[in-house]
């Protein structure tokens, strides 16, 4: 749409016409929701993958409880809420129960190499050891 204006020297109209940008603001736009978009979907990795640790944390902690206890039933219900492809340790040192968590996490996909996260817990030996 253009509007008609008259001259300063009062001849005739000439037309006045705004400034085109070439379609910048476009490919502009479409950058910037592909940039939010590829943020969104990394920041999301991040999220599940420290979910994930504070699983394994969590249940290495129960587990050497569990383990102290010599409650086999419970060790294995735990093991079973981790998510697929963890990796349970349970082992003794002494008075010593020690649980081992680890697990391979692929956040993002095929795209790069797996993520290693472990979670280790240690409790002493309900009834003295033995």
């Amino acid at each position: 749409m253009s509007k008609t204006v008259r001259g300063r020297s009062g001849g005739s109209p000439s037309p006045v016409r705004k400034p085109r940008d070439g379609g910048w603001v476009t490919a502009e736009l479409a950058l910037g929701l592909l940039g939010l978009a590829l943020a969104v979907y990394l920041l999301g990795g991040l999220f599940s993958t420290v979910m994930t640790q504070i699983r394994c944390v969590d249940a290495a902690s129960e587990l050497a409880r569990q383990g102290a206890r010599d409650d086999q039933a419970a060790v294995e219900r735990v093991s079973q809420r981790l998510p697929a492809g963890a990796v349970v340790t349970l082992s003794q040192r002494g008075d010593l129960v020690l649980a081992r968590v680890e697990i391979g996490l692929t956040p993002w996909g095929s795209w790069f190499d797996p993520i290693r996260l472990a979670a280790e817990a240690e409790t002493v030996r309900e009834g003295g050891g033995g």
